[in-house]
């Protein structure tokens, strides 16, 4: 997964079919995707 600067709160940190997590650094967060969606930055 990419990690990315950030946080999940702000709008479009990750896309309707992505779940948002937050990194272990401060302000990065990580994208999950809901099965049967993939993409670039998701796992």
């Amino acid at each position: 997964s990419q990690l990315m600067g950030g946080e999940c709160g702000r709008e479009g940190a990750c896309s309707v079919n992505r779940k948002c997590y937050n990194g272990k650094l401060i302000e990065t967060y990580w994208c999950r995707c809901k099965k049967g969606f993939g993409g670039a930055f998701c796992e």
